[in-house]
């Protein structure tokens, strides 16, 4: 690439960025707390994230989540998930309050922005590190920075956010560990950011199964197992001890699969499996599908949302498709998405057996793959930038006057 190529390159990623940042700041500021409804609907589990980190804020400690059915303090909920991100929320949280009272949810977001374009970013260092194309990398880029659910998760209080940024960059770190000479170091830098990922959020497991696949296609055989010995073998040593505290705490390595939660809490809403049998599979299916463009509840329903949805779900899966067709014969690392993907479509149904609900946010720790898969798929259509940007950029433009 000339010194002209790149210039044009870096041009582009920063109007991407700019758009991406922009956008999210906007949502930052007009989307309210569900579940009040201004300008668009706010998202409905943000307050109880938000309340997790005003405990952190406020109490500094790891809070205890009681399975308590009948309780009226359903804002503590969220506190069955692992402590680290609502941590780091809390310090900008603390520090938007101290400028004004009640500017503390808007800190608290900004946590989540920088953590989703961290995320973005490394999801363009992926693509570009696999493919060697400014191109792919581009777009991989674009969808990430543009697309609804990104935006959304990236904008709101929310381990979503950070749980993306974290998961790209183990699948980035794996993916240097597939391209570069035998590193111990890096082996170990992945171990953890696989690690860390679990302390964001349980469904960060879906990654540790990658660790087989940190390792160059043509290591010798005993080198390779060393490489991903060392990747599972740092991954899990960093999780044991949010392990030993939900075994302290709830009595299993994963809190609240004993019973699925659905059957306590939204008996009419569940998706799970009950007694051998799936109940309501259809409001599942529907839930996912519009949790794939707004990931709001109670708005399914208008012919402007299902249009905006239709569309939008199968441009996403024609671009997949052409993308893993097209992958697999361009370069062998492309594997390394492929089984990111897989594993967390597992966690997904194992979350809906053993929670509830199945929703396009879990996905988060496949974003990075299922961005760079579509993006080989446009590449492979010659679709061009400008038009992707569209495809991703118009629905959550929309989304406030639906």
């Amino acid at each position: 690439m000339n010194i002209e190529e790149q210039k044009q390159e870096r041009t582009r990623f920063l109007i991407i960025l700019s758009i991406a940042f922009a956008v999210r700041l906007i949502y930052l500021f007009i989307i309210p707390l569900y579940p009040s409804v201004e300008l668009t609907t706010g998202y409905n589990d943000e307050p109880l994230h938000l309340h997790y980190v005003k405990h952190m804020a406020e109490e500094d400690s790891w809070p205890v989540w009681y399975n308590l059915p009948d309780s009226l303090n359903y804002l503590t909920d969220a506190y069955i998930h692992p402590p680290l991100y609502y941590k780091l929320a809390s310090y900008s949280y603390r520090i938007a309050e101290w400028m004004k009272n009640g500017w503390g949810l808007y800190g608290a977001r900004l946590t989540s922005l920088i953590f989703g374009l961290i995320g973005c970013m490394f999801v363009y260092r992926t693509a570009r590190l696999s493919f060697d194309q400014s191109i792919i990398a581009l777009s991989a880029f674009t969808v990430t920075a543009l697309a609804p659910p990104v935006v959304i998760f990236s904008s709101i209080v929310t381990n979503d956010a950070m749980l993306f940024c974290v998961s790209s960059m183990a699948v980035h770190s794996l993916m240097r560990c597939r391209t570069e000479e035998h590193n111990p170091l890096r082996q170990i830098m992945t171990g953890l950011f696989i690690g860390t990922a679990t302390w964001v959020k349980m469904s960060g497991l879906t990654l540790i199964p990658l660790a087989f696949l940190a390792a160059k296609p043509d290591t010798p055989v005993k080198e390779a197992w060393y490489s991903r010995l060392r990747v599972l073998i740092i991954s899990v040593l960093f999780v044991l001890p949010l392990f030993n505290w939900n075994l302290a705490h709830y009595g299993q390595f994963v809190p609240g699969q004993q019973k699925p939660l659905a059957t306590a809490y939204w008996p009419g809403e569940a998706s799970a499996l009950d007694e051998g049998g799936i109940y309501h599979p259809i409001s599942a299916i529907k839930y996912s599908l519009r949790s794939a463009v707004i990931p709001f509840n109670k708005l399914w329903g208008s012919n402007t949302e299902k249009t905006v949805t239709v569309i939008w779900i199968l441009s996403g899966l024609i671009l997949f498709i052409a993308g893993v067709t097209a992958s697999r014969k361009k370069t062998p690392h492309a594997w390394l998405f492929i089984a990111n993907l897989a594993l967390v479509t597992c966690g997904i149904l194992w979350h809906n057996i053993k929670l509830y609900q199945v929703e396009f946010r879990l996905f988060t720790p496949a974003f990075v793959s299922l961005a760079i898969l579509m993006s080989t798929g446009a590449n492979r259509l010659r679709l061009p930038l400008t038009i992707q940007g569209i495809i991703w950029l118009i629905p959550i433009l929309i989304l406030p006057f639906l």
